[in-house]
């Protein structure tokens, strides 16, 4: 695949710790190539993928209903991140589900928003 410039350009929030940018700054970033405009893809299909299981199961990762486990809600999260880790030992780089990659992903996207939202909370 050719790598190409134009000059599209896509406003986006700063998540990166450590860069000195606060991630309310709105940046500009301006995509060259394929591989940059497939990056901003797969990032986009993740978040629809999280946006649509918080409307369906609401913020369950950050308040958890404990019946079961008692462990705090982050813990639960390292849980299911270690189980889909688990699954893709099992199964090899010749057999990893999308799906599966992509809740790990979702997961470990979830531990930093429940690390924000305890922050924003004082706890």
């Amino acid at each position: 695949m050719t790598e190409h410039i134009d000059a599209e350009s896509i406003k986006f929030m700063d998540l990166v710790p450590g860069s000195g940018i606060p991630c309310s700054d709105v940046h500009e970033l301006h995509i060259v190539s394929d591989t940059q405009r497939l990056i901003r893809q797969e990032c986009a299909a993740i978040a629809d993928l999280l946006v649509k299981k918080n409307q369906d199961y609401g913020n369950s990762f950050a308040d958890p209903v404990q019946i079961f486990s008692k462990s705090d809600p982050e813990e639960q999260i390292n849980v299911r991140i270690d189980d889909k880790l688990k699954r893709l030992m099992n199964r090899g780089d010749k057999n990893i589900s999308e799906d599966t990659e992509a809740d790990l992903i979702g997961y470990l996207i979830l531990k930093r928003v429940y690390r924000k939202i305890k922050a924003g909370r004082g706890e």
